[in-house]
């Protein structure tokens, strides 16, 4: 079956949605009121009859071969997760691979191991992957984020005896200029702070300290790029939210630190590297706002630059 979900489309989707249904019995239309990307992603879980799903998004497309080769995987390997590399497709219809994987099975520990290294984005997105359905039987999207794949990917691995991997790029991802995460603000990007946050504490309760260890290493990064946006926007009613990820950050921090056997070496790195991306936020800060002070006294009264 396919479940198309229109989520209050304000365009002409509903209308095409339901003349595909009338073409074929297979295709199923939800008309719904707009919850976002989660949302409509849990009304398809909802509503699903088969015993495995896969996700595309509305902009994307799949080669024809795609859920053939991840289905033959899955039952060959008996996994119940396959997933298959990416394409990207930007504006103008240029096509790039965005993935380097290797056909392999793995376990949890080797999946993870993977989505540390280089870019995870094949291992971490919800869309070029088949599931058993089984998966989600107590497992929902975290409503109202944008980084809605960093707060489930964890809930749904540790369910997972085996994962299949093939190294065929059969999902094409589109980004046109419009979409949700082109038009991130410093509030949707927290969202990935506190997916990380999330994922961290998680390890921890488990004793998985070196992948909790490897989410929090790159929390200062993305908090730094925000500082700067809060600064120099003035958004000075989010840094409440900026100090209490912070708190999070740095009690997540400690607690590894005291419940670990990770070598001392690697923490003294861990915390220099915070260290510098705070002295660097902080710098680029203030040259930004030199910039845009030189630029202001350069100006006309009309605050154009002359």
């Amino acid at each position: 079956e396919i479940i198309l979900v229109d989520d209050g489309s304000p365009d002409l989707c509903p209308g095409i949605c339901d003349e595909w249904a009338e073409r074929d019995e297979r295709i199923r239309v939800i008309h719904k009121e707009n919850g976002g990307l989660s949302d409509a992603r849990n009304t398809g879980i909802e509503n699903a009859h088969g015993n495995y799903l896969v996700f595309v998004d509305s902009d994307d497309y799949v080669d024809r071969t795609m859920i053939e080769k991840l289905y033959v995987r899955i039952i060959d390997d008996h996994s119940e997760l396959a997933l298959c590399g990416i394409y990207g497709v930007d504006y103008g219809g240029r096509i790039e691979p965005i993935s380097d994987l290797e056909t392999s099975v793995w376990d949890q520990n080797d999946f993870w191991d993977n989505f540390y290294k280089n870019s995870n984005v094949p291992l971490v997105v919800a869309w070029n992957k088949l599931y058993s359905s089984g998966l989600f039987e107590e497992e929902r999207y975290d409503t109202g984020k944008i980084h809605e794949d960093e707060f489930i990917i964890h809930r749904l691995i540790v369910q997972c005896k085996q994962i299949s991997v093939i190294s065929d790029r059969l999902y094409y991802y589109v980004q046109r200029q419009g979409s949700i995460t082109k038009q991130e603000n410093p509030l949707q990007r927290f969202d990935a702070v506190e997916a990380f946050l999330k994922r961290s504490r998680w390890f921890i309760d488990k004793r998985w300290f070196n992948y909790a260890l490897m989410d929090l290493s790159g929390i200062p990064y993305v908090m730094g790029e925000v500082y700067v946006k809060l600064k120099v926007g003035k958004n000075r009613n989010l840094l409440s939210k900026y100090k209490e990820l912070k708190a999070e950050y740095n009690k997540l921090k400690l607690q590894v630190c005291l419940r670990s056997n990770v070598g001392v070496v690697y923490f003294v790195k861990f915390f220099a590297k915070d260290i510098v991306f705070n002295l660097s936020s902080t710098a680029l800060y203030y040259i930004v706002r030199m910039k845009r002070n030189k630029i202001s006294m350069g100006g006309n009264e009309s605050g154009n630059i002359q």
